[in-house]
């Protein structure tokens, strides 16, 4: 059966010579593994520029049920980045969002709240002319929303501690790796309580916003099963 939908490449493996396996996160078939034959040959006049990590498509796929593998029929651009590609900041953080989704994007099943919100991310990316500095931590905490996990902002004078493993603010310190110290917590605080519009313009300091990135980075590693760690990091912080 023939379905229509758009998605955004999240891994390409060349196979053999000229073709290639990708995997896909769908707007109505969520994600998916595709074989593309010749992609990769002379006369494929570059088409292996749609098989590019977070690229947004329009496709149109054959899919079967219990076929692990399944083949694409058209695809075109349903987005085409103008500066991602160009901007060595915007290209670092889309390198590093597109480990974020490889790691956590597991589910088969459709899901169009999770998917529009990652391609209007992409897309704003690629856009905005704004402040970038804090980009990241507005995203992963967006998408820890998308993930049902989103930390809770019940912070109080008495609950002051954020517990990575609760995921909300808690009553006393205890020595403990999954529980942020007193200024993380803060930190964690003032982010969770601006408006989402005012987040990206937030005066951080360059040591804030990297320990906001680290916690949040832990906070997911505590809450997705097997997260790992991010290789694309260590870029991102040579460029900041």
């Amino acid at each position: 059966m023939l379905h229509q939908t758009k998605g955004i490449v999240l891994k390409t493996t060349r196979f053999r010579e000229t073709s290639a396996i990708v995997v896909i996160y769908t707007e109505k078939l969520g994600l998916q593994t595709y074989i593309v034959n010749s992609i990769f040959a002379k006369k494929a006049k570059n088409k292996a520029a749609y098989l590019q990590a977070l690229s947004l498509l329009q496709l149109v796929v054959y899919f079967r049920e219990n076929q692990n593998i399944k083949r694409i029929k058209e695809m075109q651009w349903a987005f085409l980045y103008r500066q991602i590609p160009f901007h060595p900041i915007k290209r670092a953080m889309a390198l590093f969002i597109n480990e974020i989704l490889n790691k956590t994007i597991r589910e088969e099943e459709s899901n169009p709240a999770k998917f529009q919100f990652l391609y209007e991310s992409l897309v704003e990316l690629d856009a905005t002319k704004i402040r970038l500095s804090n980009y990241l931590c507005l995203f992963l905490l967006a998408f820890s929303q998308q993930l049902g996990f989103a930390p809770l902002n019940n912070w109080s004078e008495k609950k002051a501690y954020f517990s990575i493993q609760q995921g909300q603010f808690v009553e006393g310190h205890i020595l403990n790796i999954h529980q942020l110290n007193l200024v993380d917590s803060a930190l964690l605080h003032q982010f969770l309580s601006t408006k989402v519009e005012d987040r990206l313009e937030l005066p951080l300091s360059k040591i804030q916003r990297k320990d906001l990135l680290h916690l949040l980075i832990q906070y997911y590693t505590v809450h997705i099963e097997n997260f790992g760690q991010l290789k694309s990091l260590a870029v991102l912080e040579r460029l900041f």
